[in-house]
């Protein structure tokens, strides 16, 4: 009775080492999937800013461009609207 005794201690060890093992590699995957998810918001993020300056350029541009004309600046404004959605 002491062999089964120690063979079911032996038997659940083992099978608290691999849950162990399991759980760590579960973290691992975890934890590079989010860095991963992070790293690629980050690029984005920088990657849309620098589309919305180019729209800011092109915009005080074109206002500089339009002379005061409510017609022009309308037009601009407009074009930044795309140029803003096309960022997103």
């Amino acid at each position: 009775m002491d062999e089964n005794q120690t063979s079911r201690r032996s038997l659940a060890g083992a099978l608290s080492t691999d849950k162990r093992r399991l759980s760590g590699v579960r973290f691992y995957i975890l934890a590079s999937l989010l860095t991963l998810g992070l790293t690629s918001l980050q690029l984005m993020t920088s990657a849309q800013a620098e589309c919305i300056d180019e729209c800011e350029k092109a915009y005080v541009q074109c206002l500089y461009n339009a002379n005061g004309d409510p017609a022009m600046e309308a037009i601009c404004d407009d074009r930044y609207d795309e140029c803003f959605e096309g960022c997103q």
